[in-house]
């Protein structure tokens, strides 16, 4: 018997689009499926979930918890690895801008960058060199100076993060390195729980906030400026500038490391030495004791020594401008 030919009207219409609505959902589950299953798609994990904190800042998190490696050796850590804050950002907006009360005030990382983030604290050109026996001297603005005139370089917030933080931690210092055009840069390095961390605050100032949002994940991390803008954990020195120098466009050549009250003077040699091909580096002779260089490249064209020191201060960061 012949099969009658399939009449449309209108009460079929609907009933055919559910049957194929249907079919479409079922077939579209299938492979929702099929792609979960393969990995091909993933949900969004309840792991890079962090609870929200009236601590929290535009990047930091203060119930953070995680660890992730970014290379041998070196993970990435939340602030707060170093401790957590006491006072919210308005409780430390309201405080004096006092140094001595500040440091009595501010014991932690996370604190200290509630604080430059809450003061505004802004990026300024204010190395001066004095020249003395043949050597450019480059002096930083001490650490209560960055206080008092809430604005810096690089030098001038190692400084600062140096002055608040001393004795809160096994060890506080700095970081330097110089590179092969003669530029170079220093940041903080803490020891604690003999783990070496290390923080470049430049980049969680207002006007230079390359830093990440602390949820744990990869995506985040690599968004931003990863090496400088982010809190680095390692048991050797030497695995974080092996990372530095693998990754950096421009590989630093001269890596150094020293615990002082402020950022040494550091000297260029006047002379021919100089000439454009060969870069002579210079410490004061009594801090040879306390740098150590954590890397030098024997084929780079920068040379470092340690000779008498400067006699001369800038009388403008007076009564603090003797000290390093």
């Amino acid at each position: 018997m012949p099969v009658a030919p399939f009449k449309t009207f209108q009460g079929g219409k609907f009933i055919m689009r559910k049957i194929i609505n249907r079919k479409v959902l079922i077939l579209a589950s299938v492979l929702l499926f099929l792609l979960l299953l393969a990995g091909c798609f993933s949900l969004p994990s309840e792991d890079t979930y962090v609870s929200p904190s009236e601590y929290d800042t535009e990047t930091l998190r203060y119930n953070a918890n995680f660890s992730v490696k970014v290379a041998d050796g070196v993970n990435w850590v939340p602030v707060n690895t170093l401790g957590k804050p006491n006072m919210t950002s308005e409780e430390i907006e309201a405080l004096s801008r006092d140094p001595e009360k500040m440091k009595e005030k501010l014991n932690t990382l996370y604190a200290v960058i509630q604080y430059i983030q809450v003061a505004d604290f802004r990026d300024a050109s204010d190395n001066i060199r004095i020249d003395e026996d043949g050597i450019s001297w480059e002096h930083h603005k001490p650490g209560e100076m960055a206080i008092i005139t809430n604005e810096g370089c690089c030098a001038t917030i190692s400084n600062l993060m140096n002055f608040l933080l001393d004795g809160n931690y096994e060890e506080v210092g700095f970081t330097g390195y110089s590179q092969s055009d003669g530029g170079g840069h220093v940041f903080n390095y803490i020891k604690h729980n003999n783990l070496y961390y290390f923080v470049d605050l430049t980049h969680y100032r207002n006007d230079f906030m390359h830093t990440s949002v602390e949820d744990g994940t990869l995506a985040s991390y690599y968004a931003t400026d990863y090496i400088a803008g982010n809190v680095h954990e390692a048991a050797r020195i030497e695995d974080y500038v092996k990372y530095c120098r693998d990754n950096y466009n421009d590989p630093p050549e001269l890596f150094s490391l020293f615990m002082a009250k402020n950022c040494l003077p550091i000297g260029e040699s006047i002379s021919p030495v100089n000439d454009g091909t060969l870069l002579e580096m210079v410490y004061p002779e009594s801090s040879k004791e306390i740098v150590k260089i954590v890397y030098d490249d024997p084929n780079d064209n920068i040379q470092y020594s340690f000779k008498k020191g400067p006699t001369k201060y800038p009388a403008v960061w007076e009564p603090y401008n003797t000290e390093w």
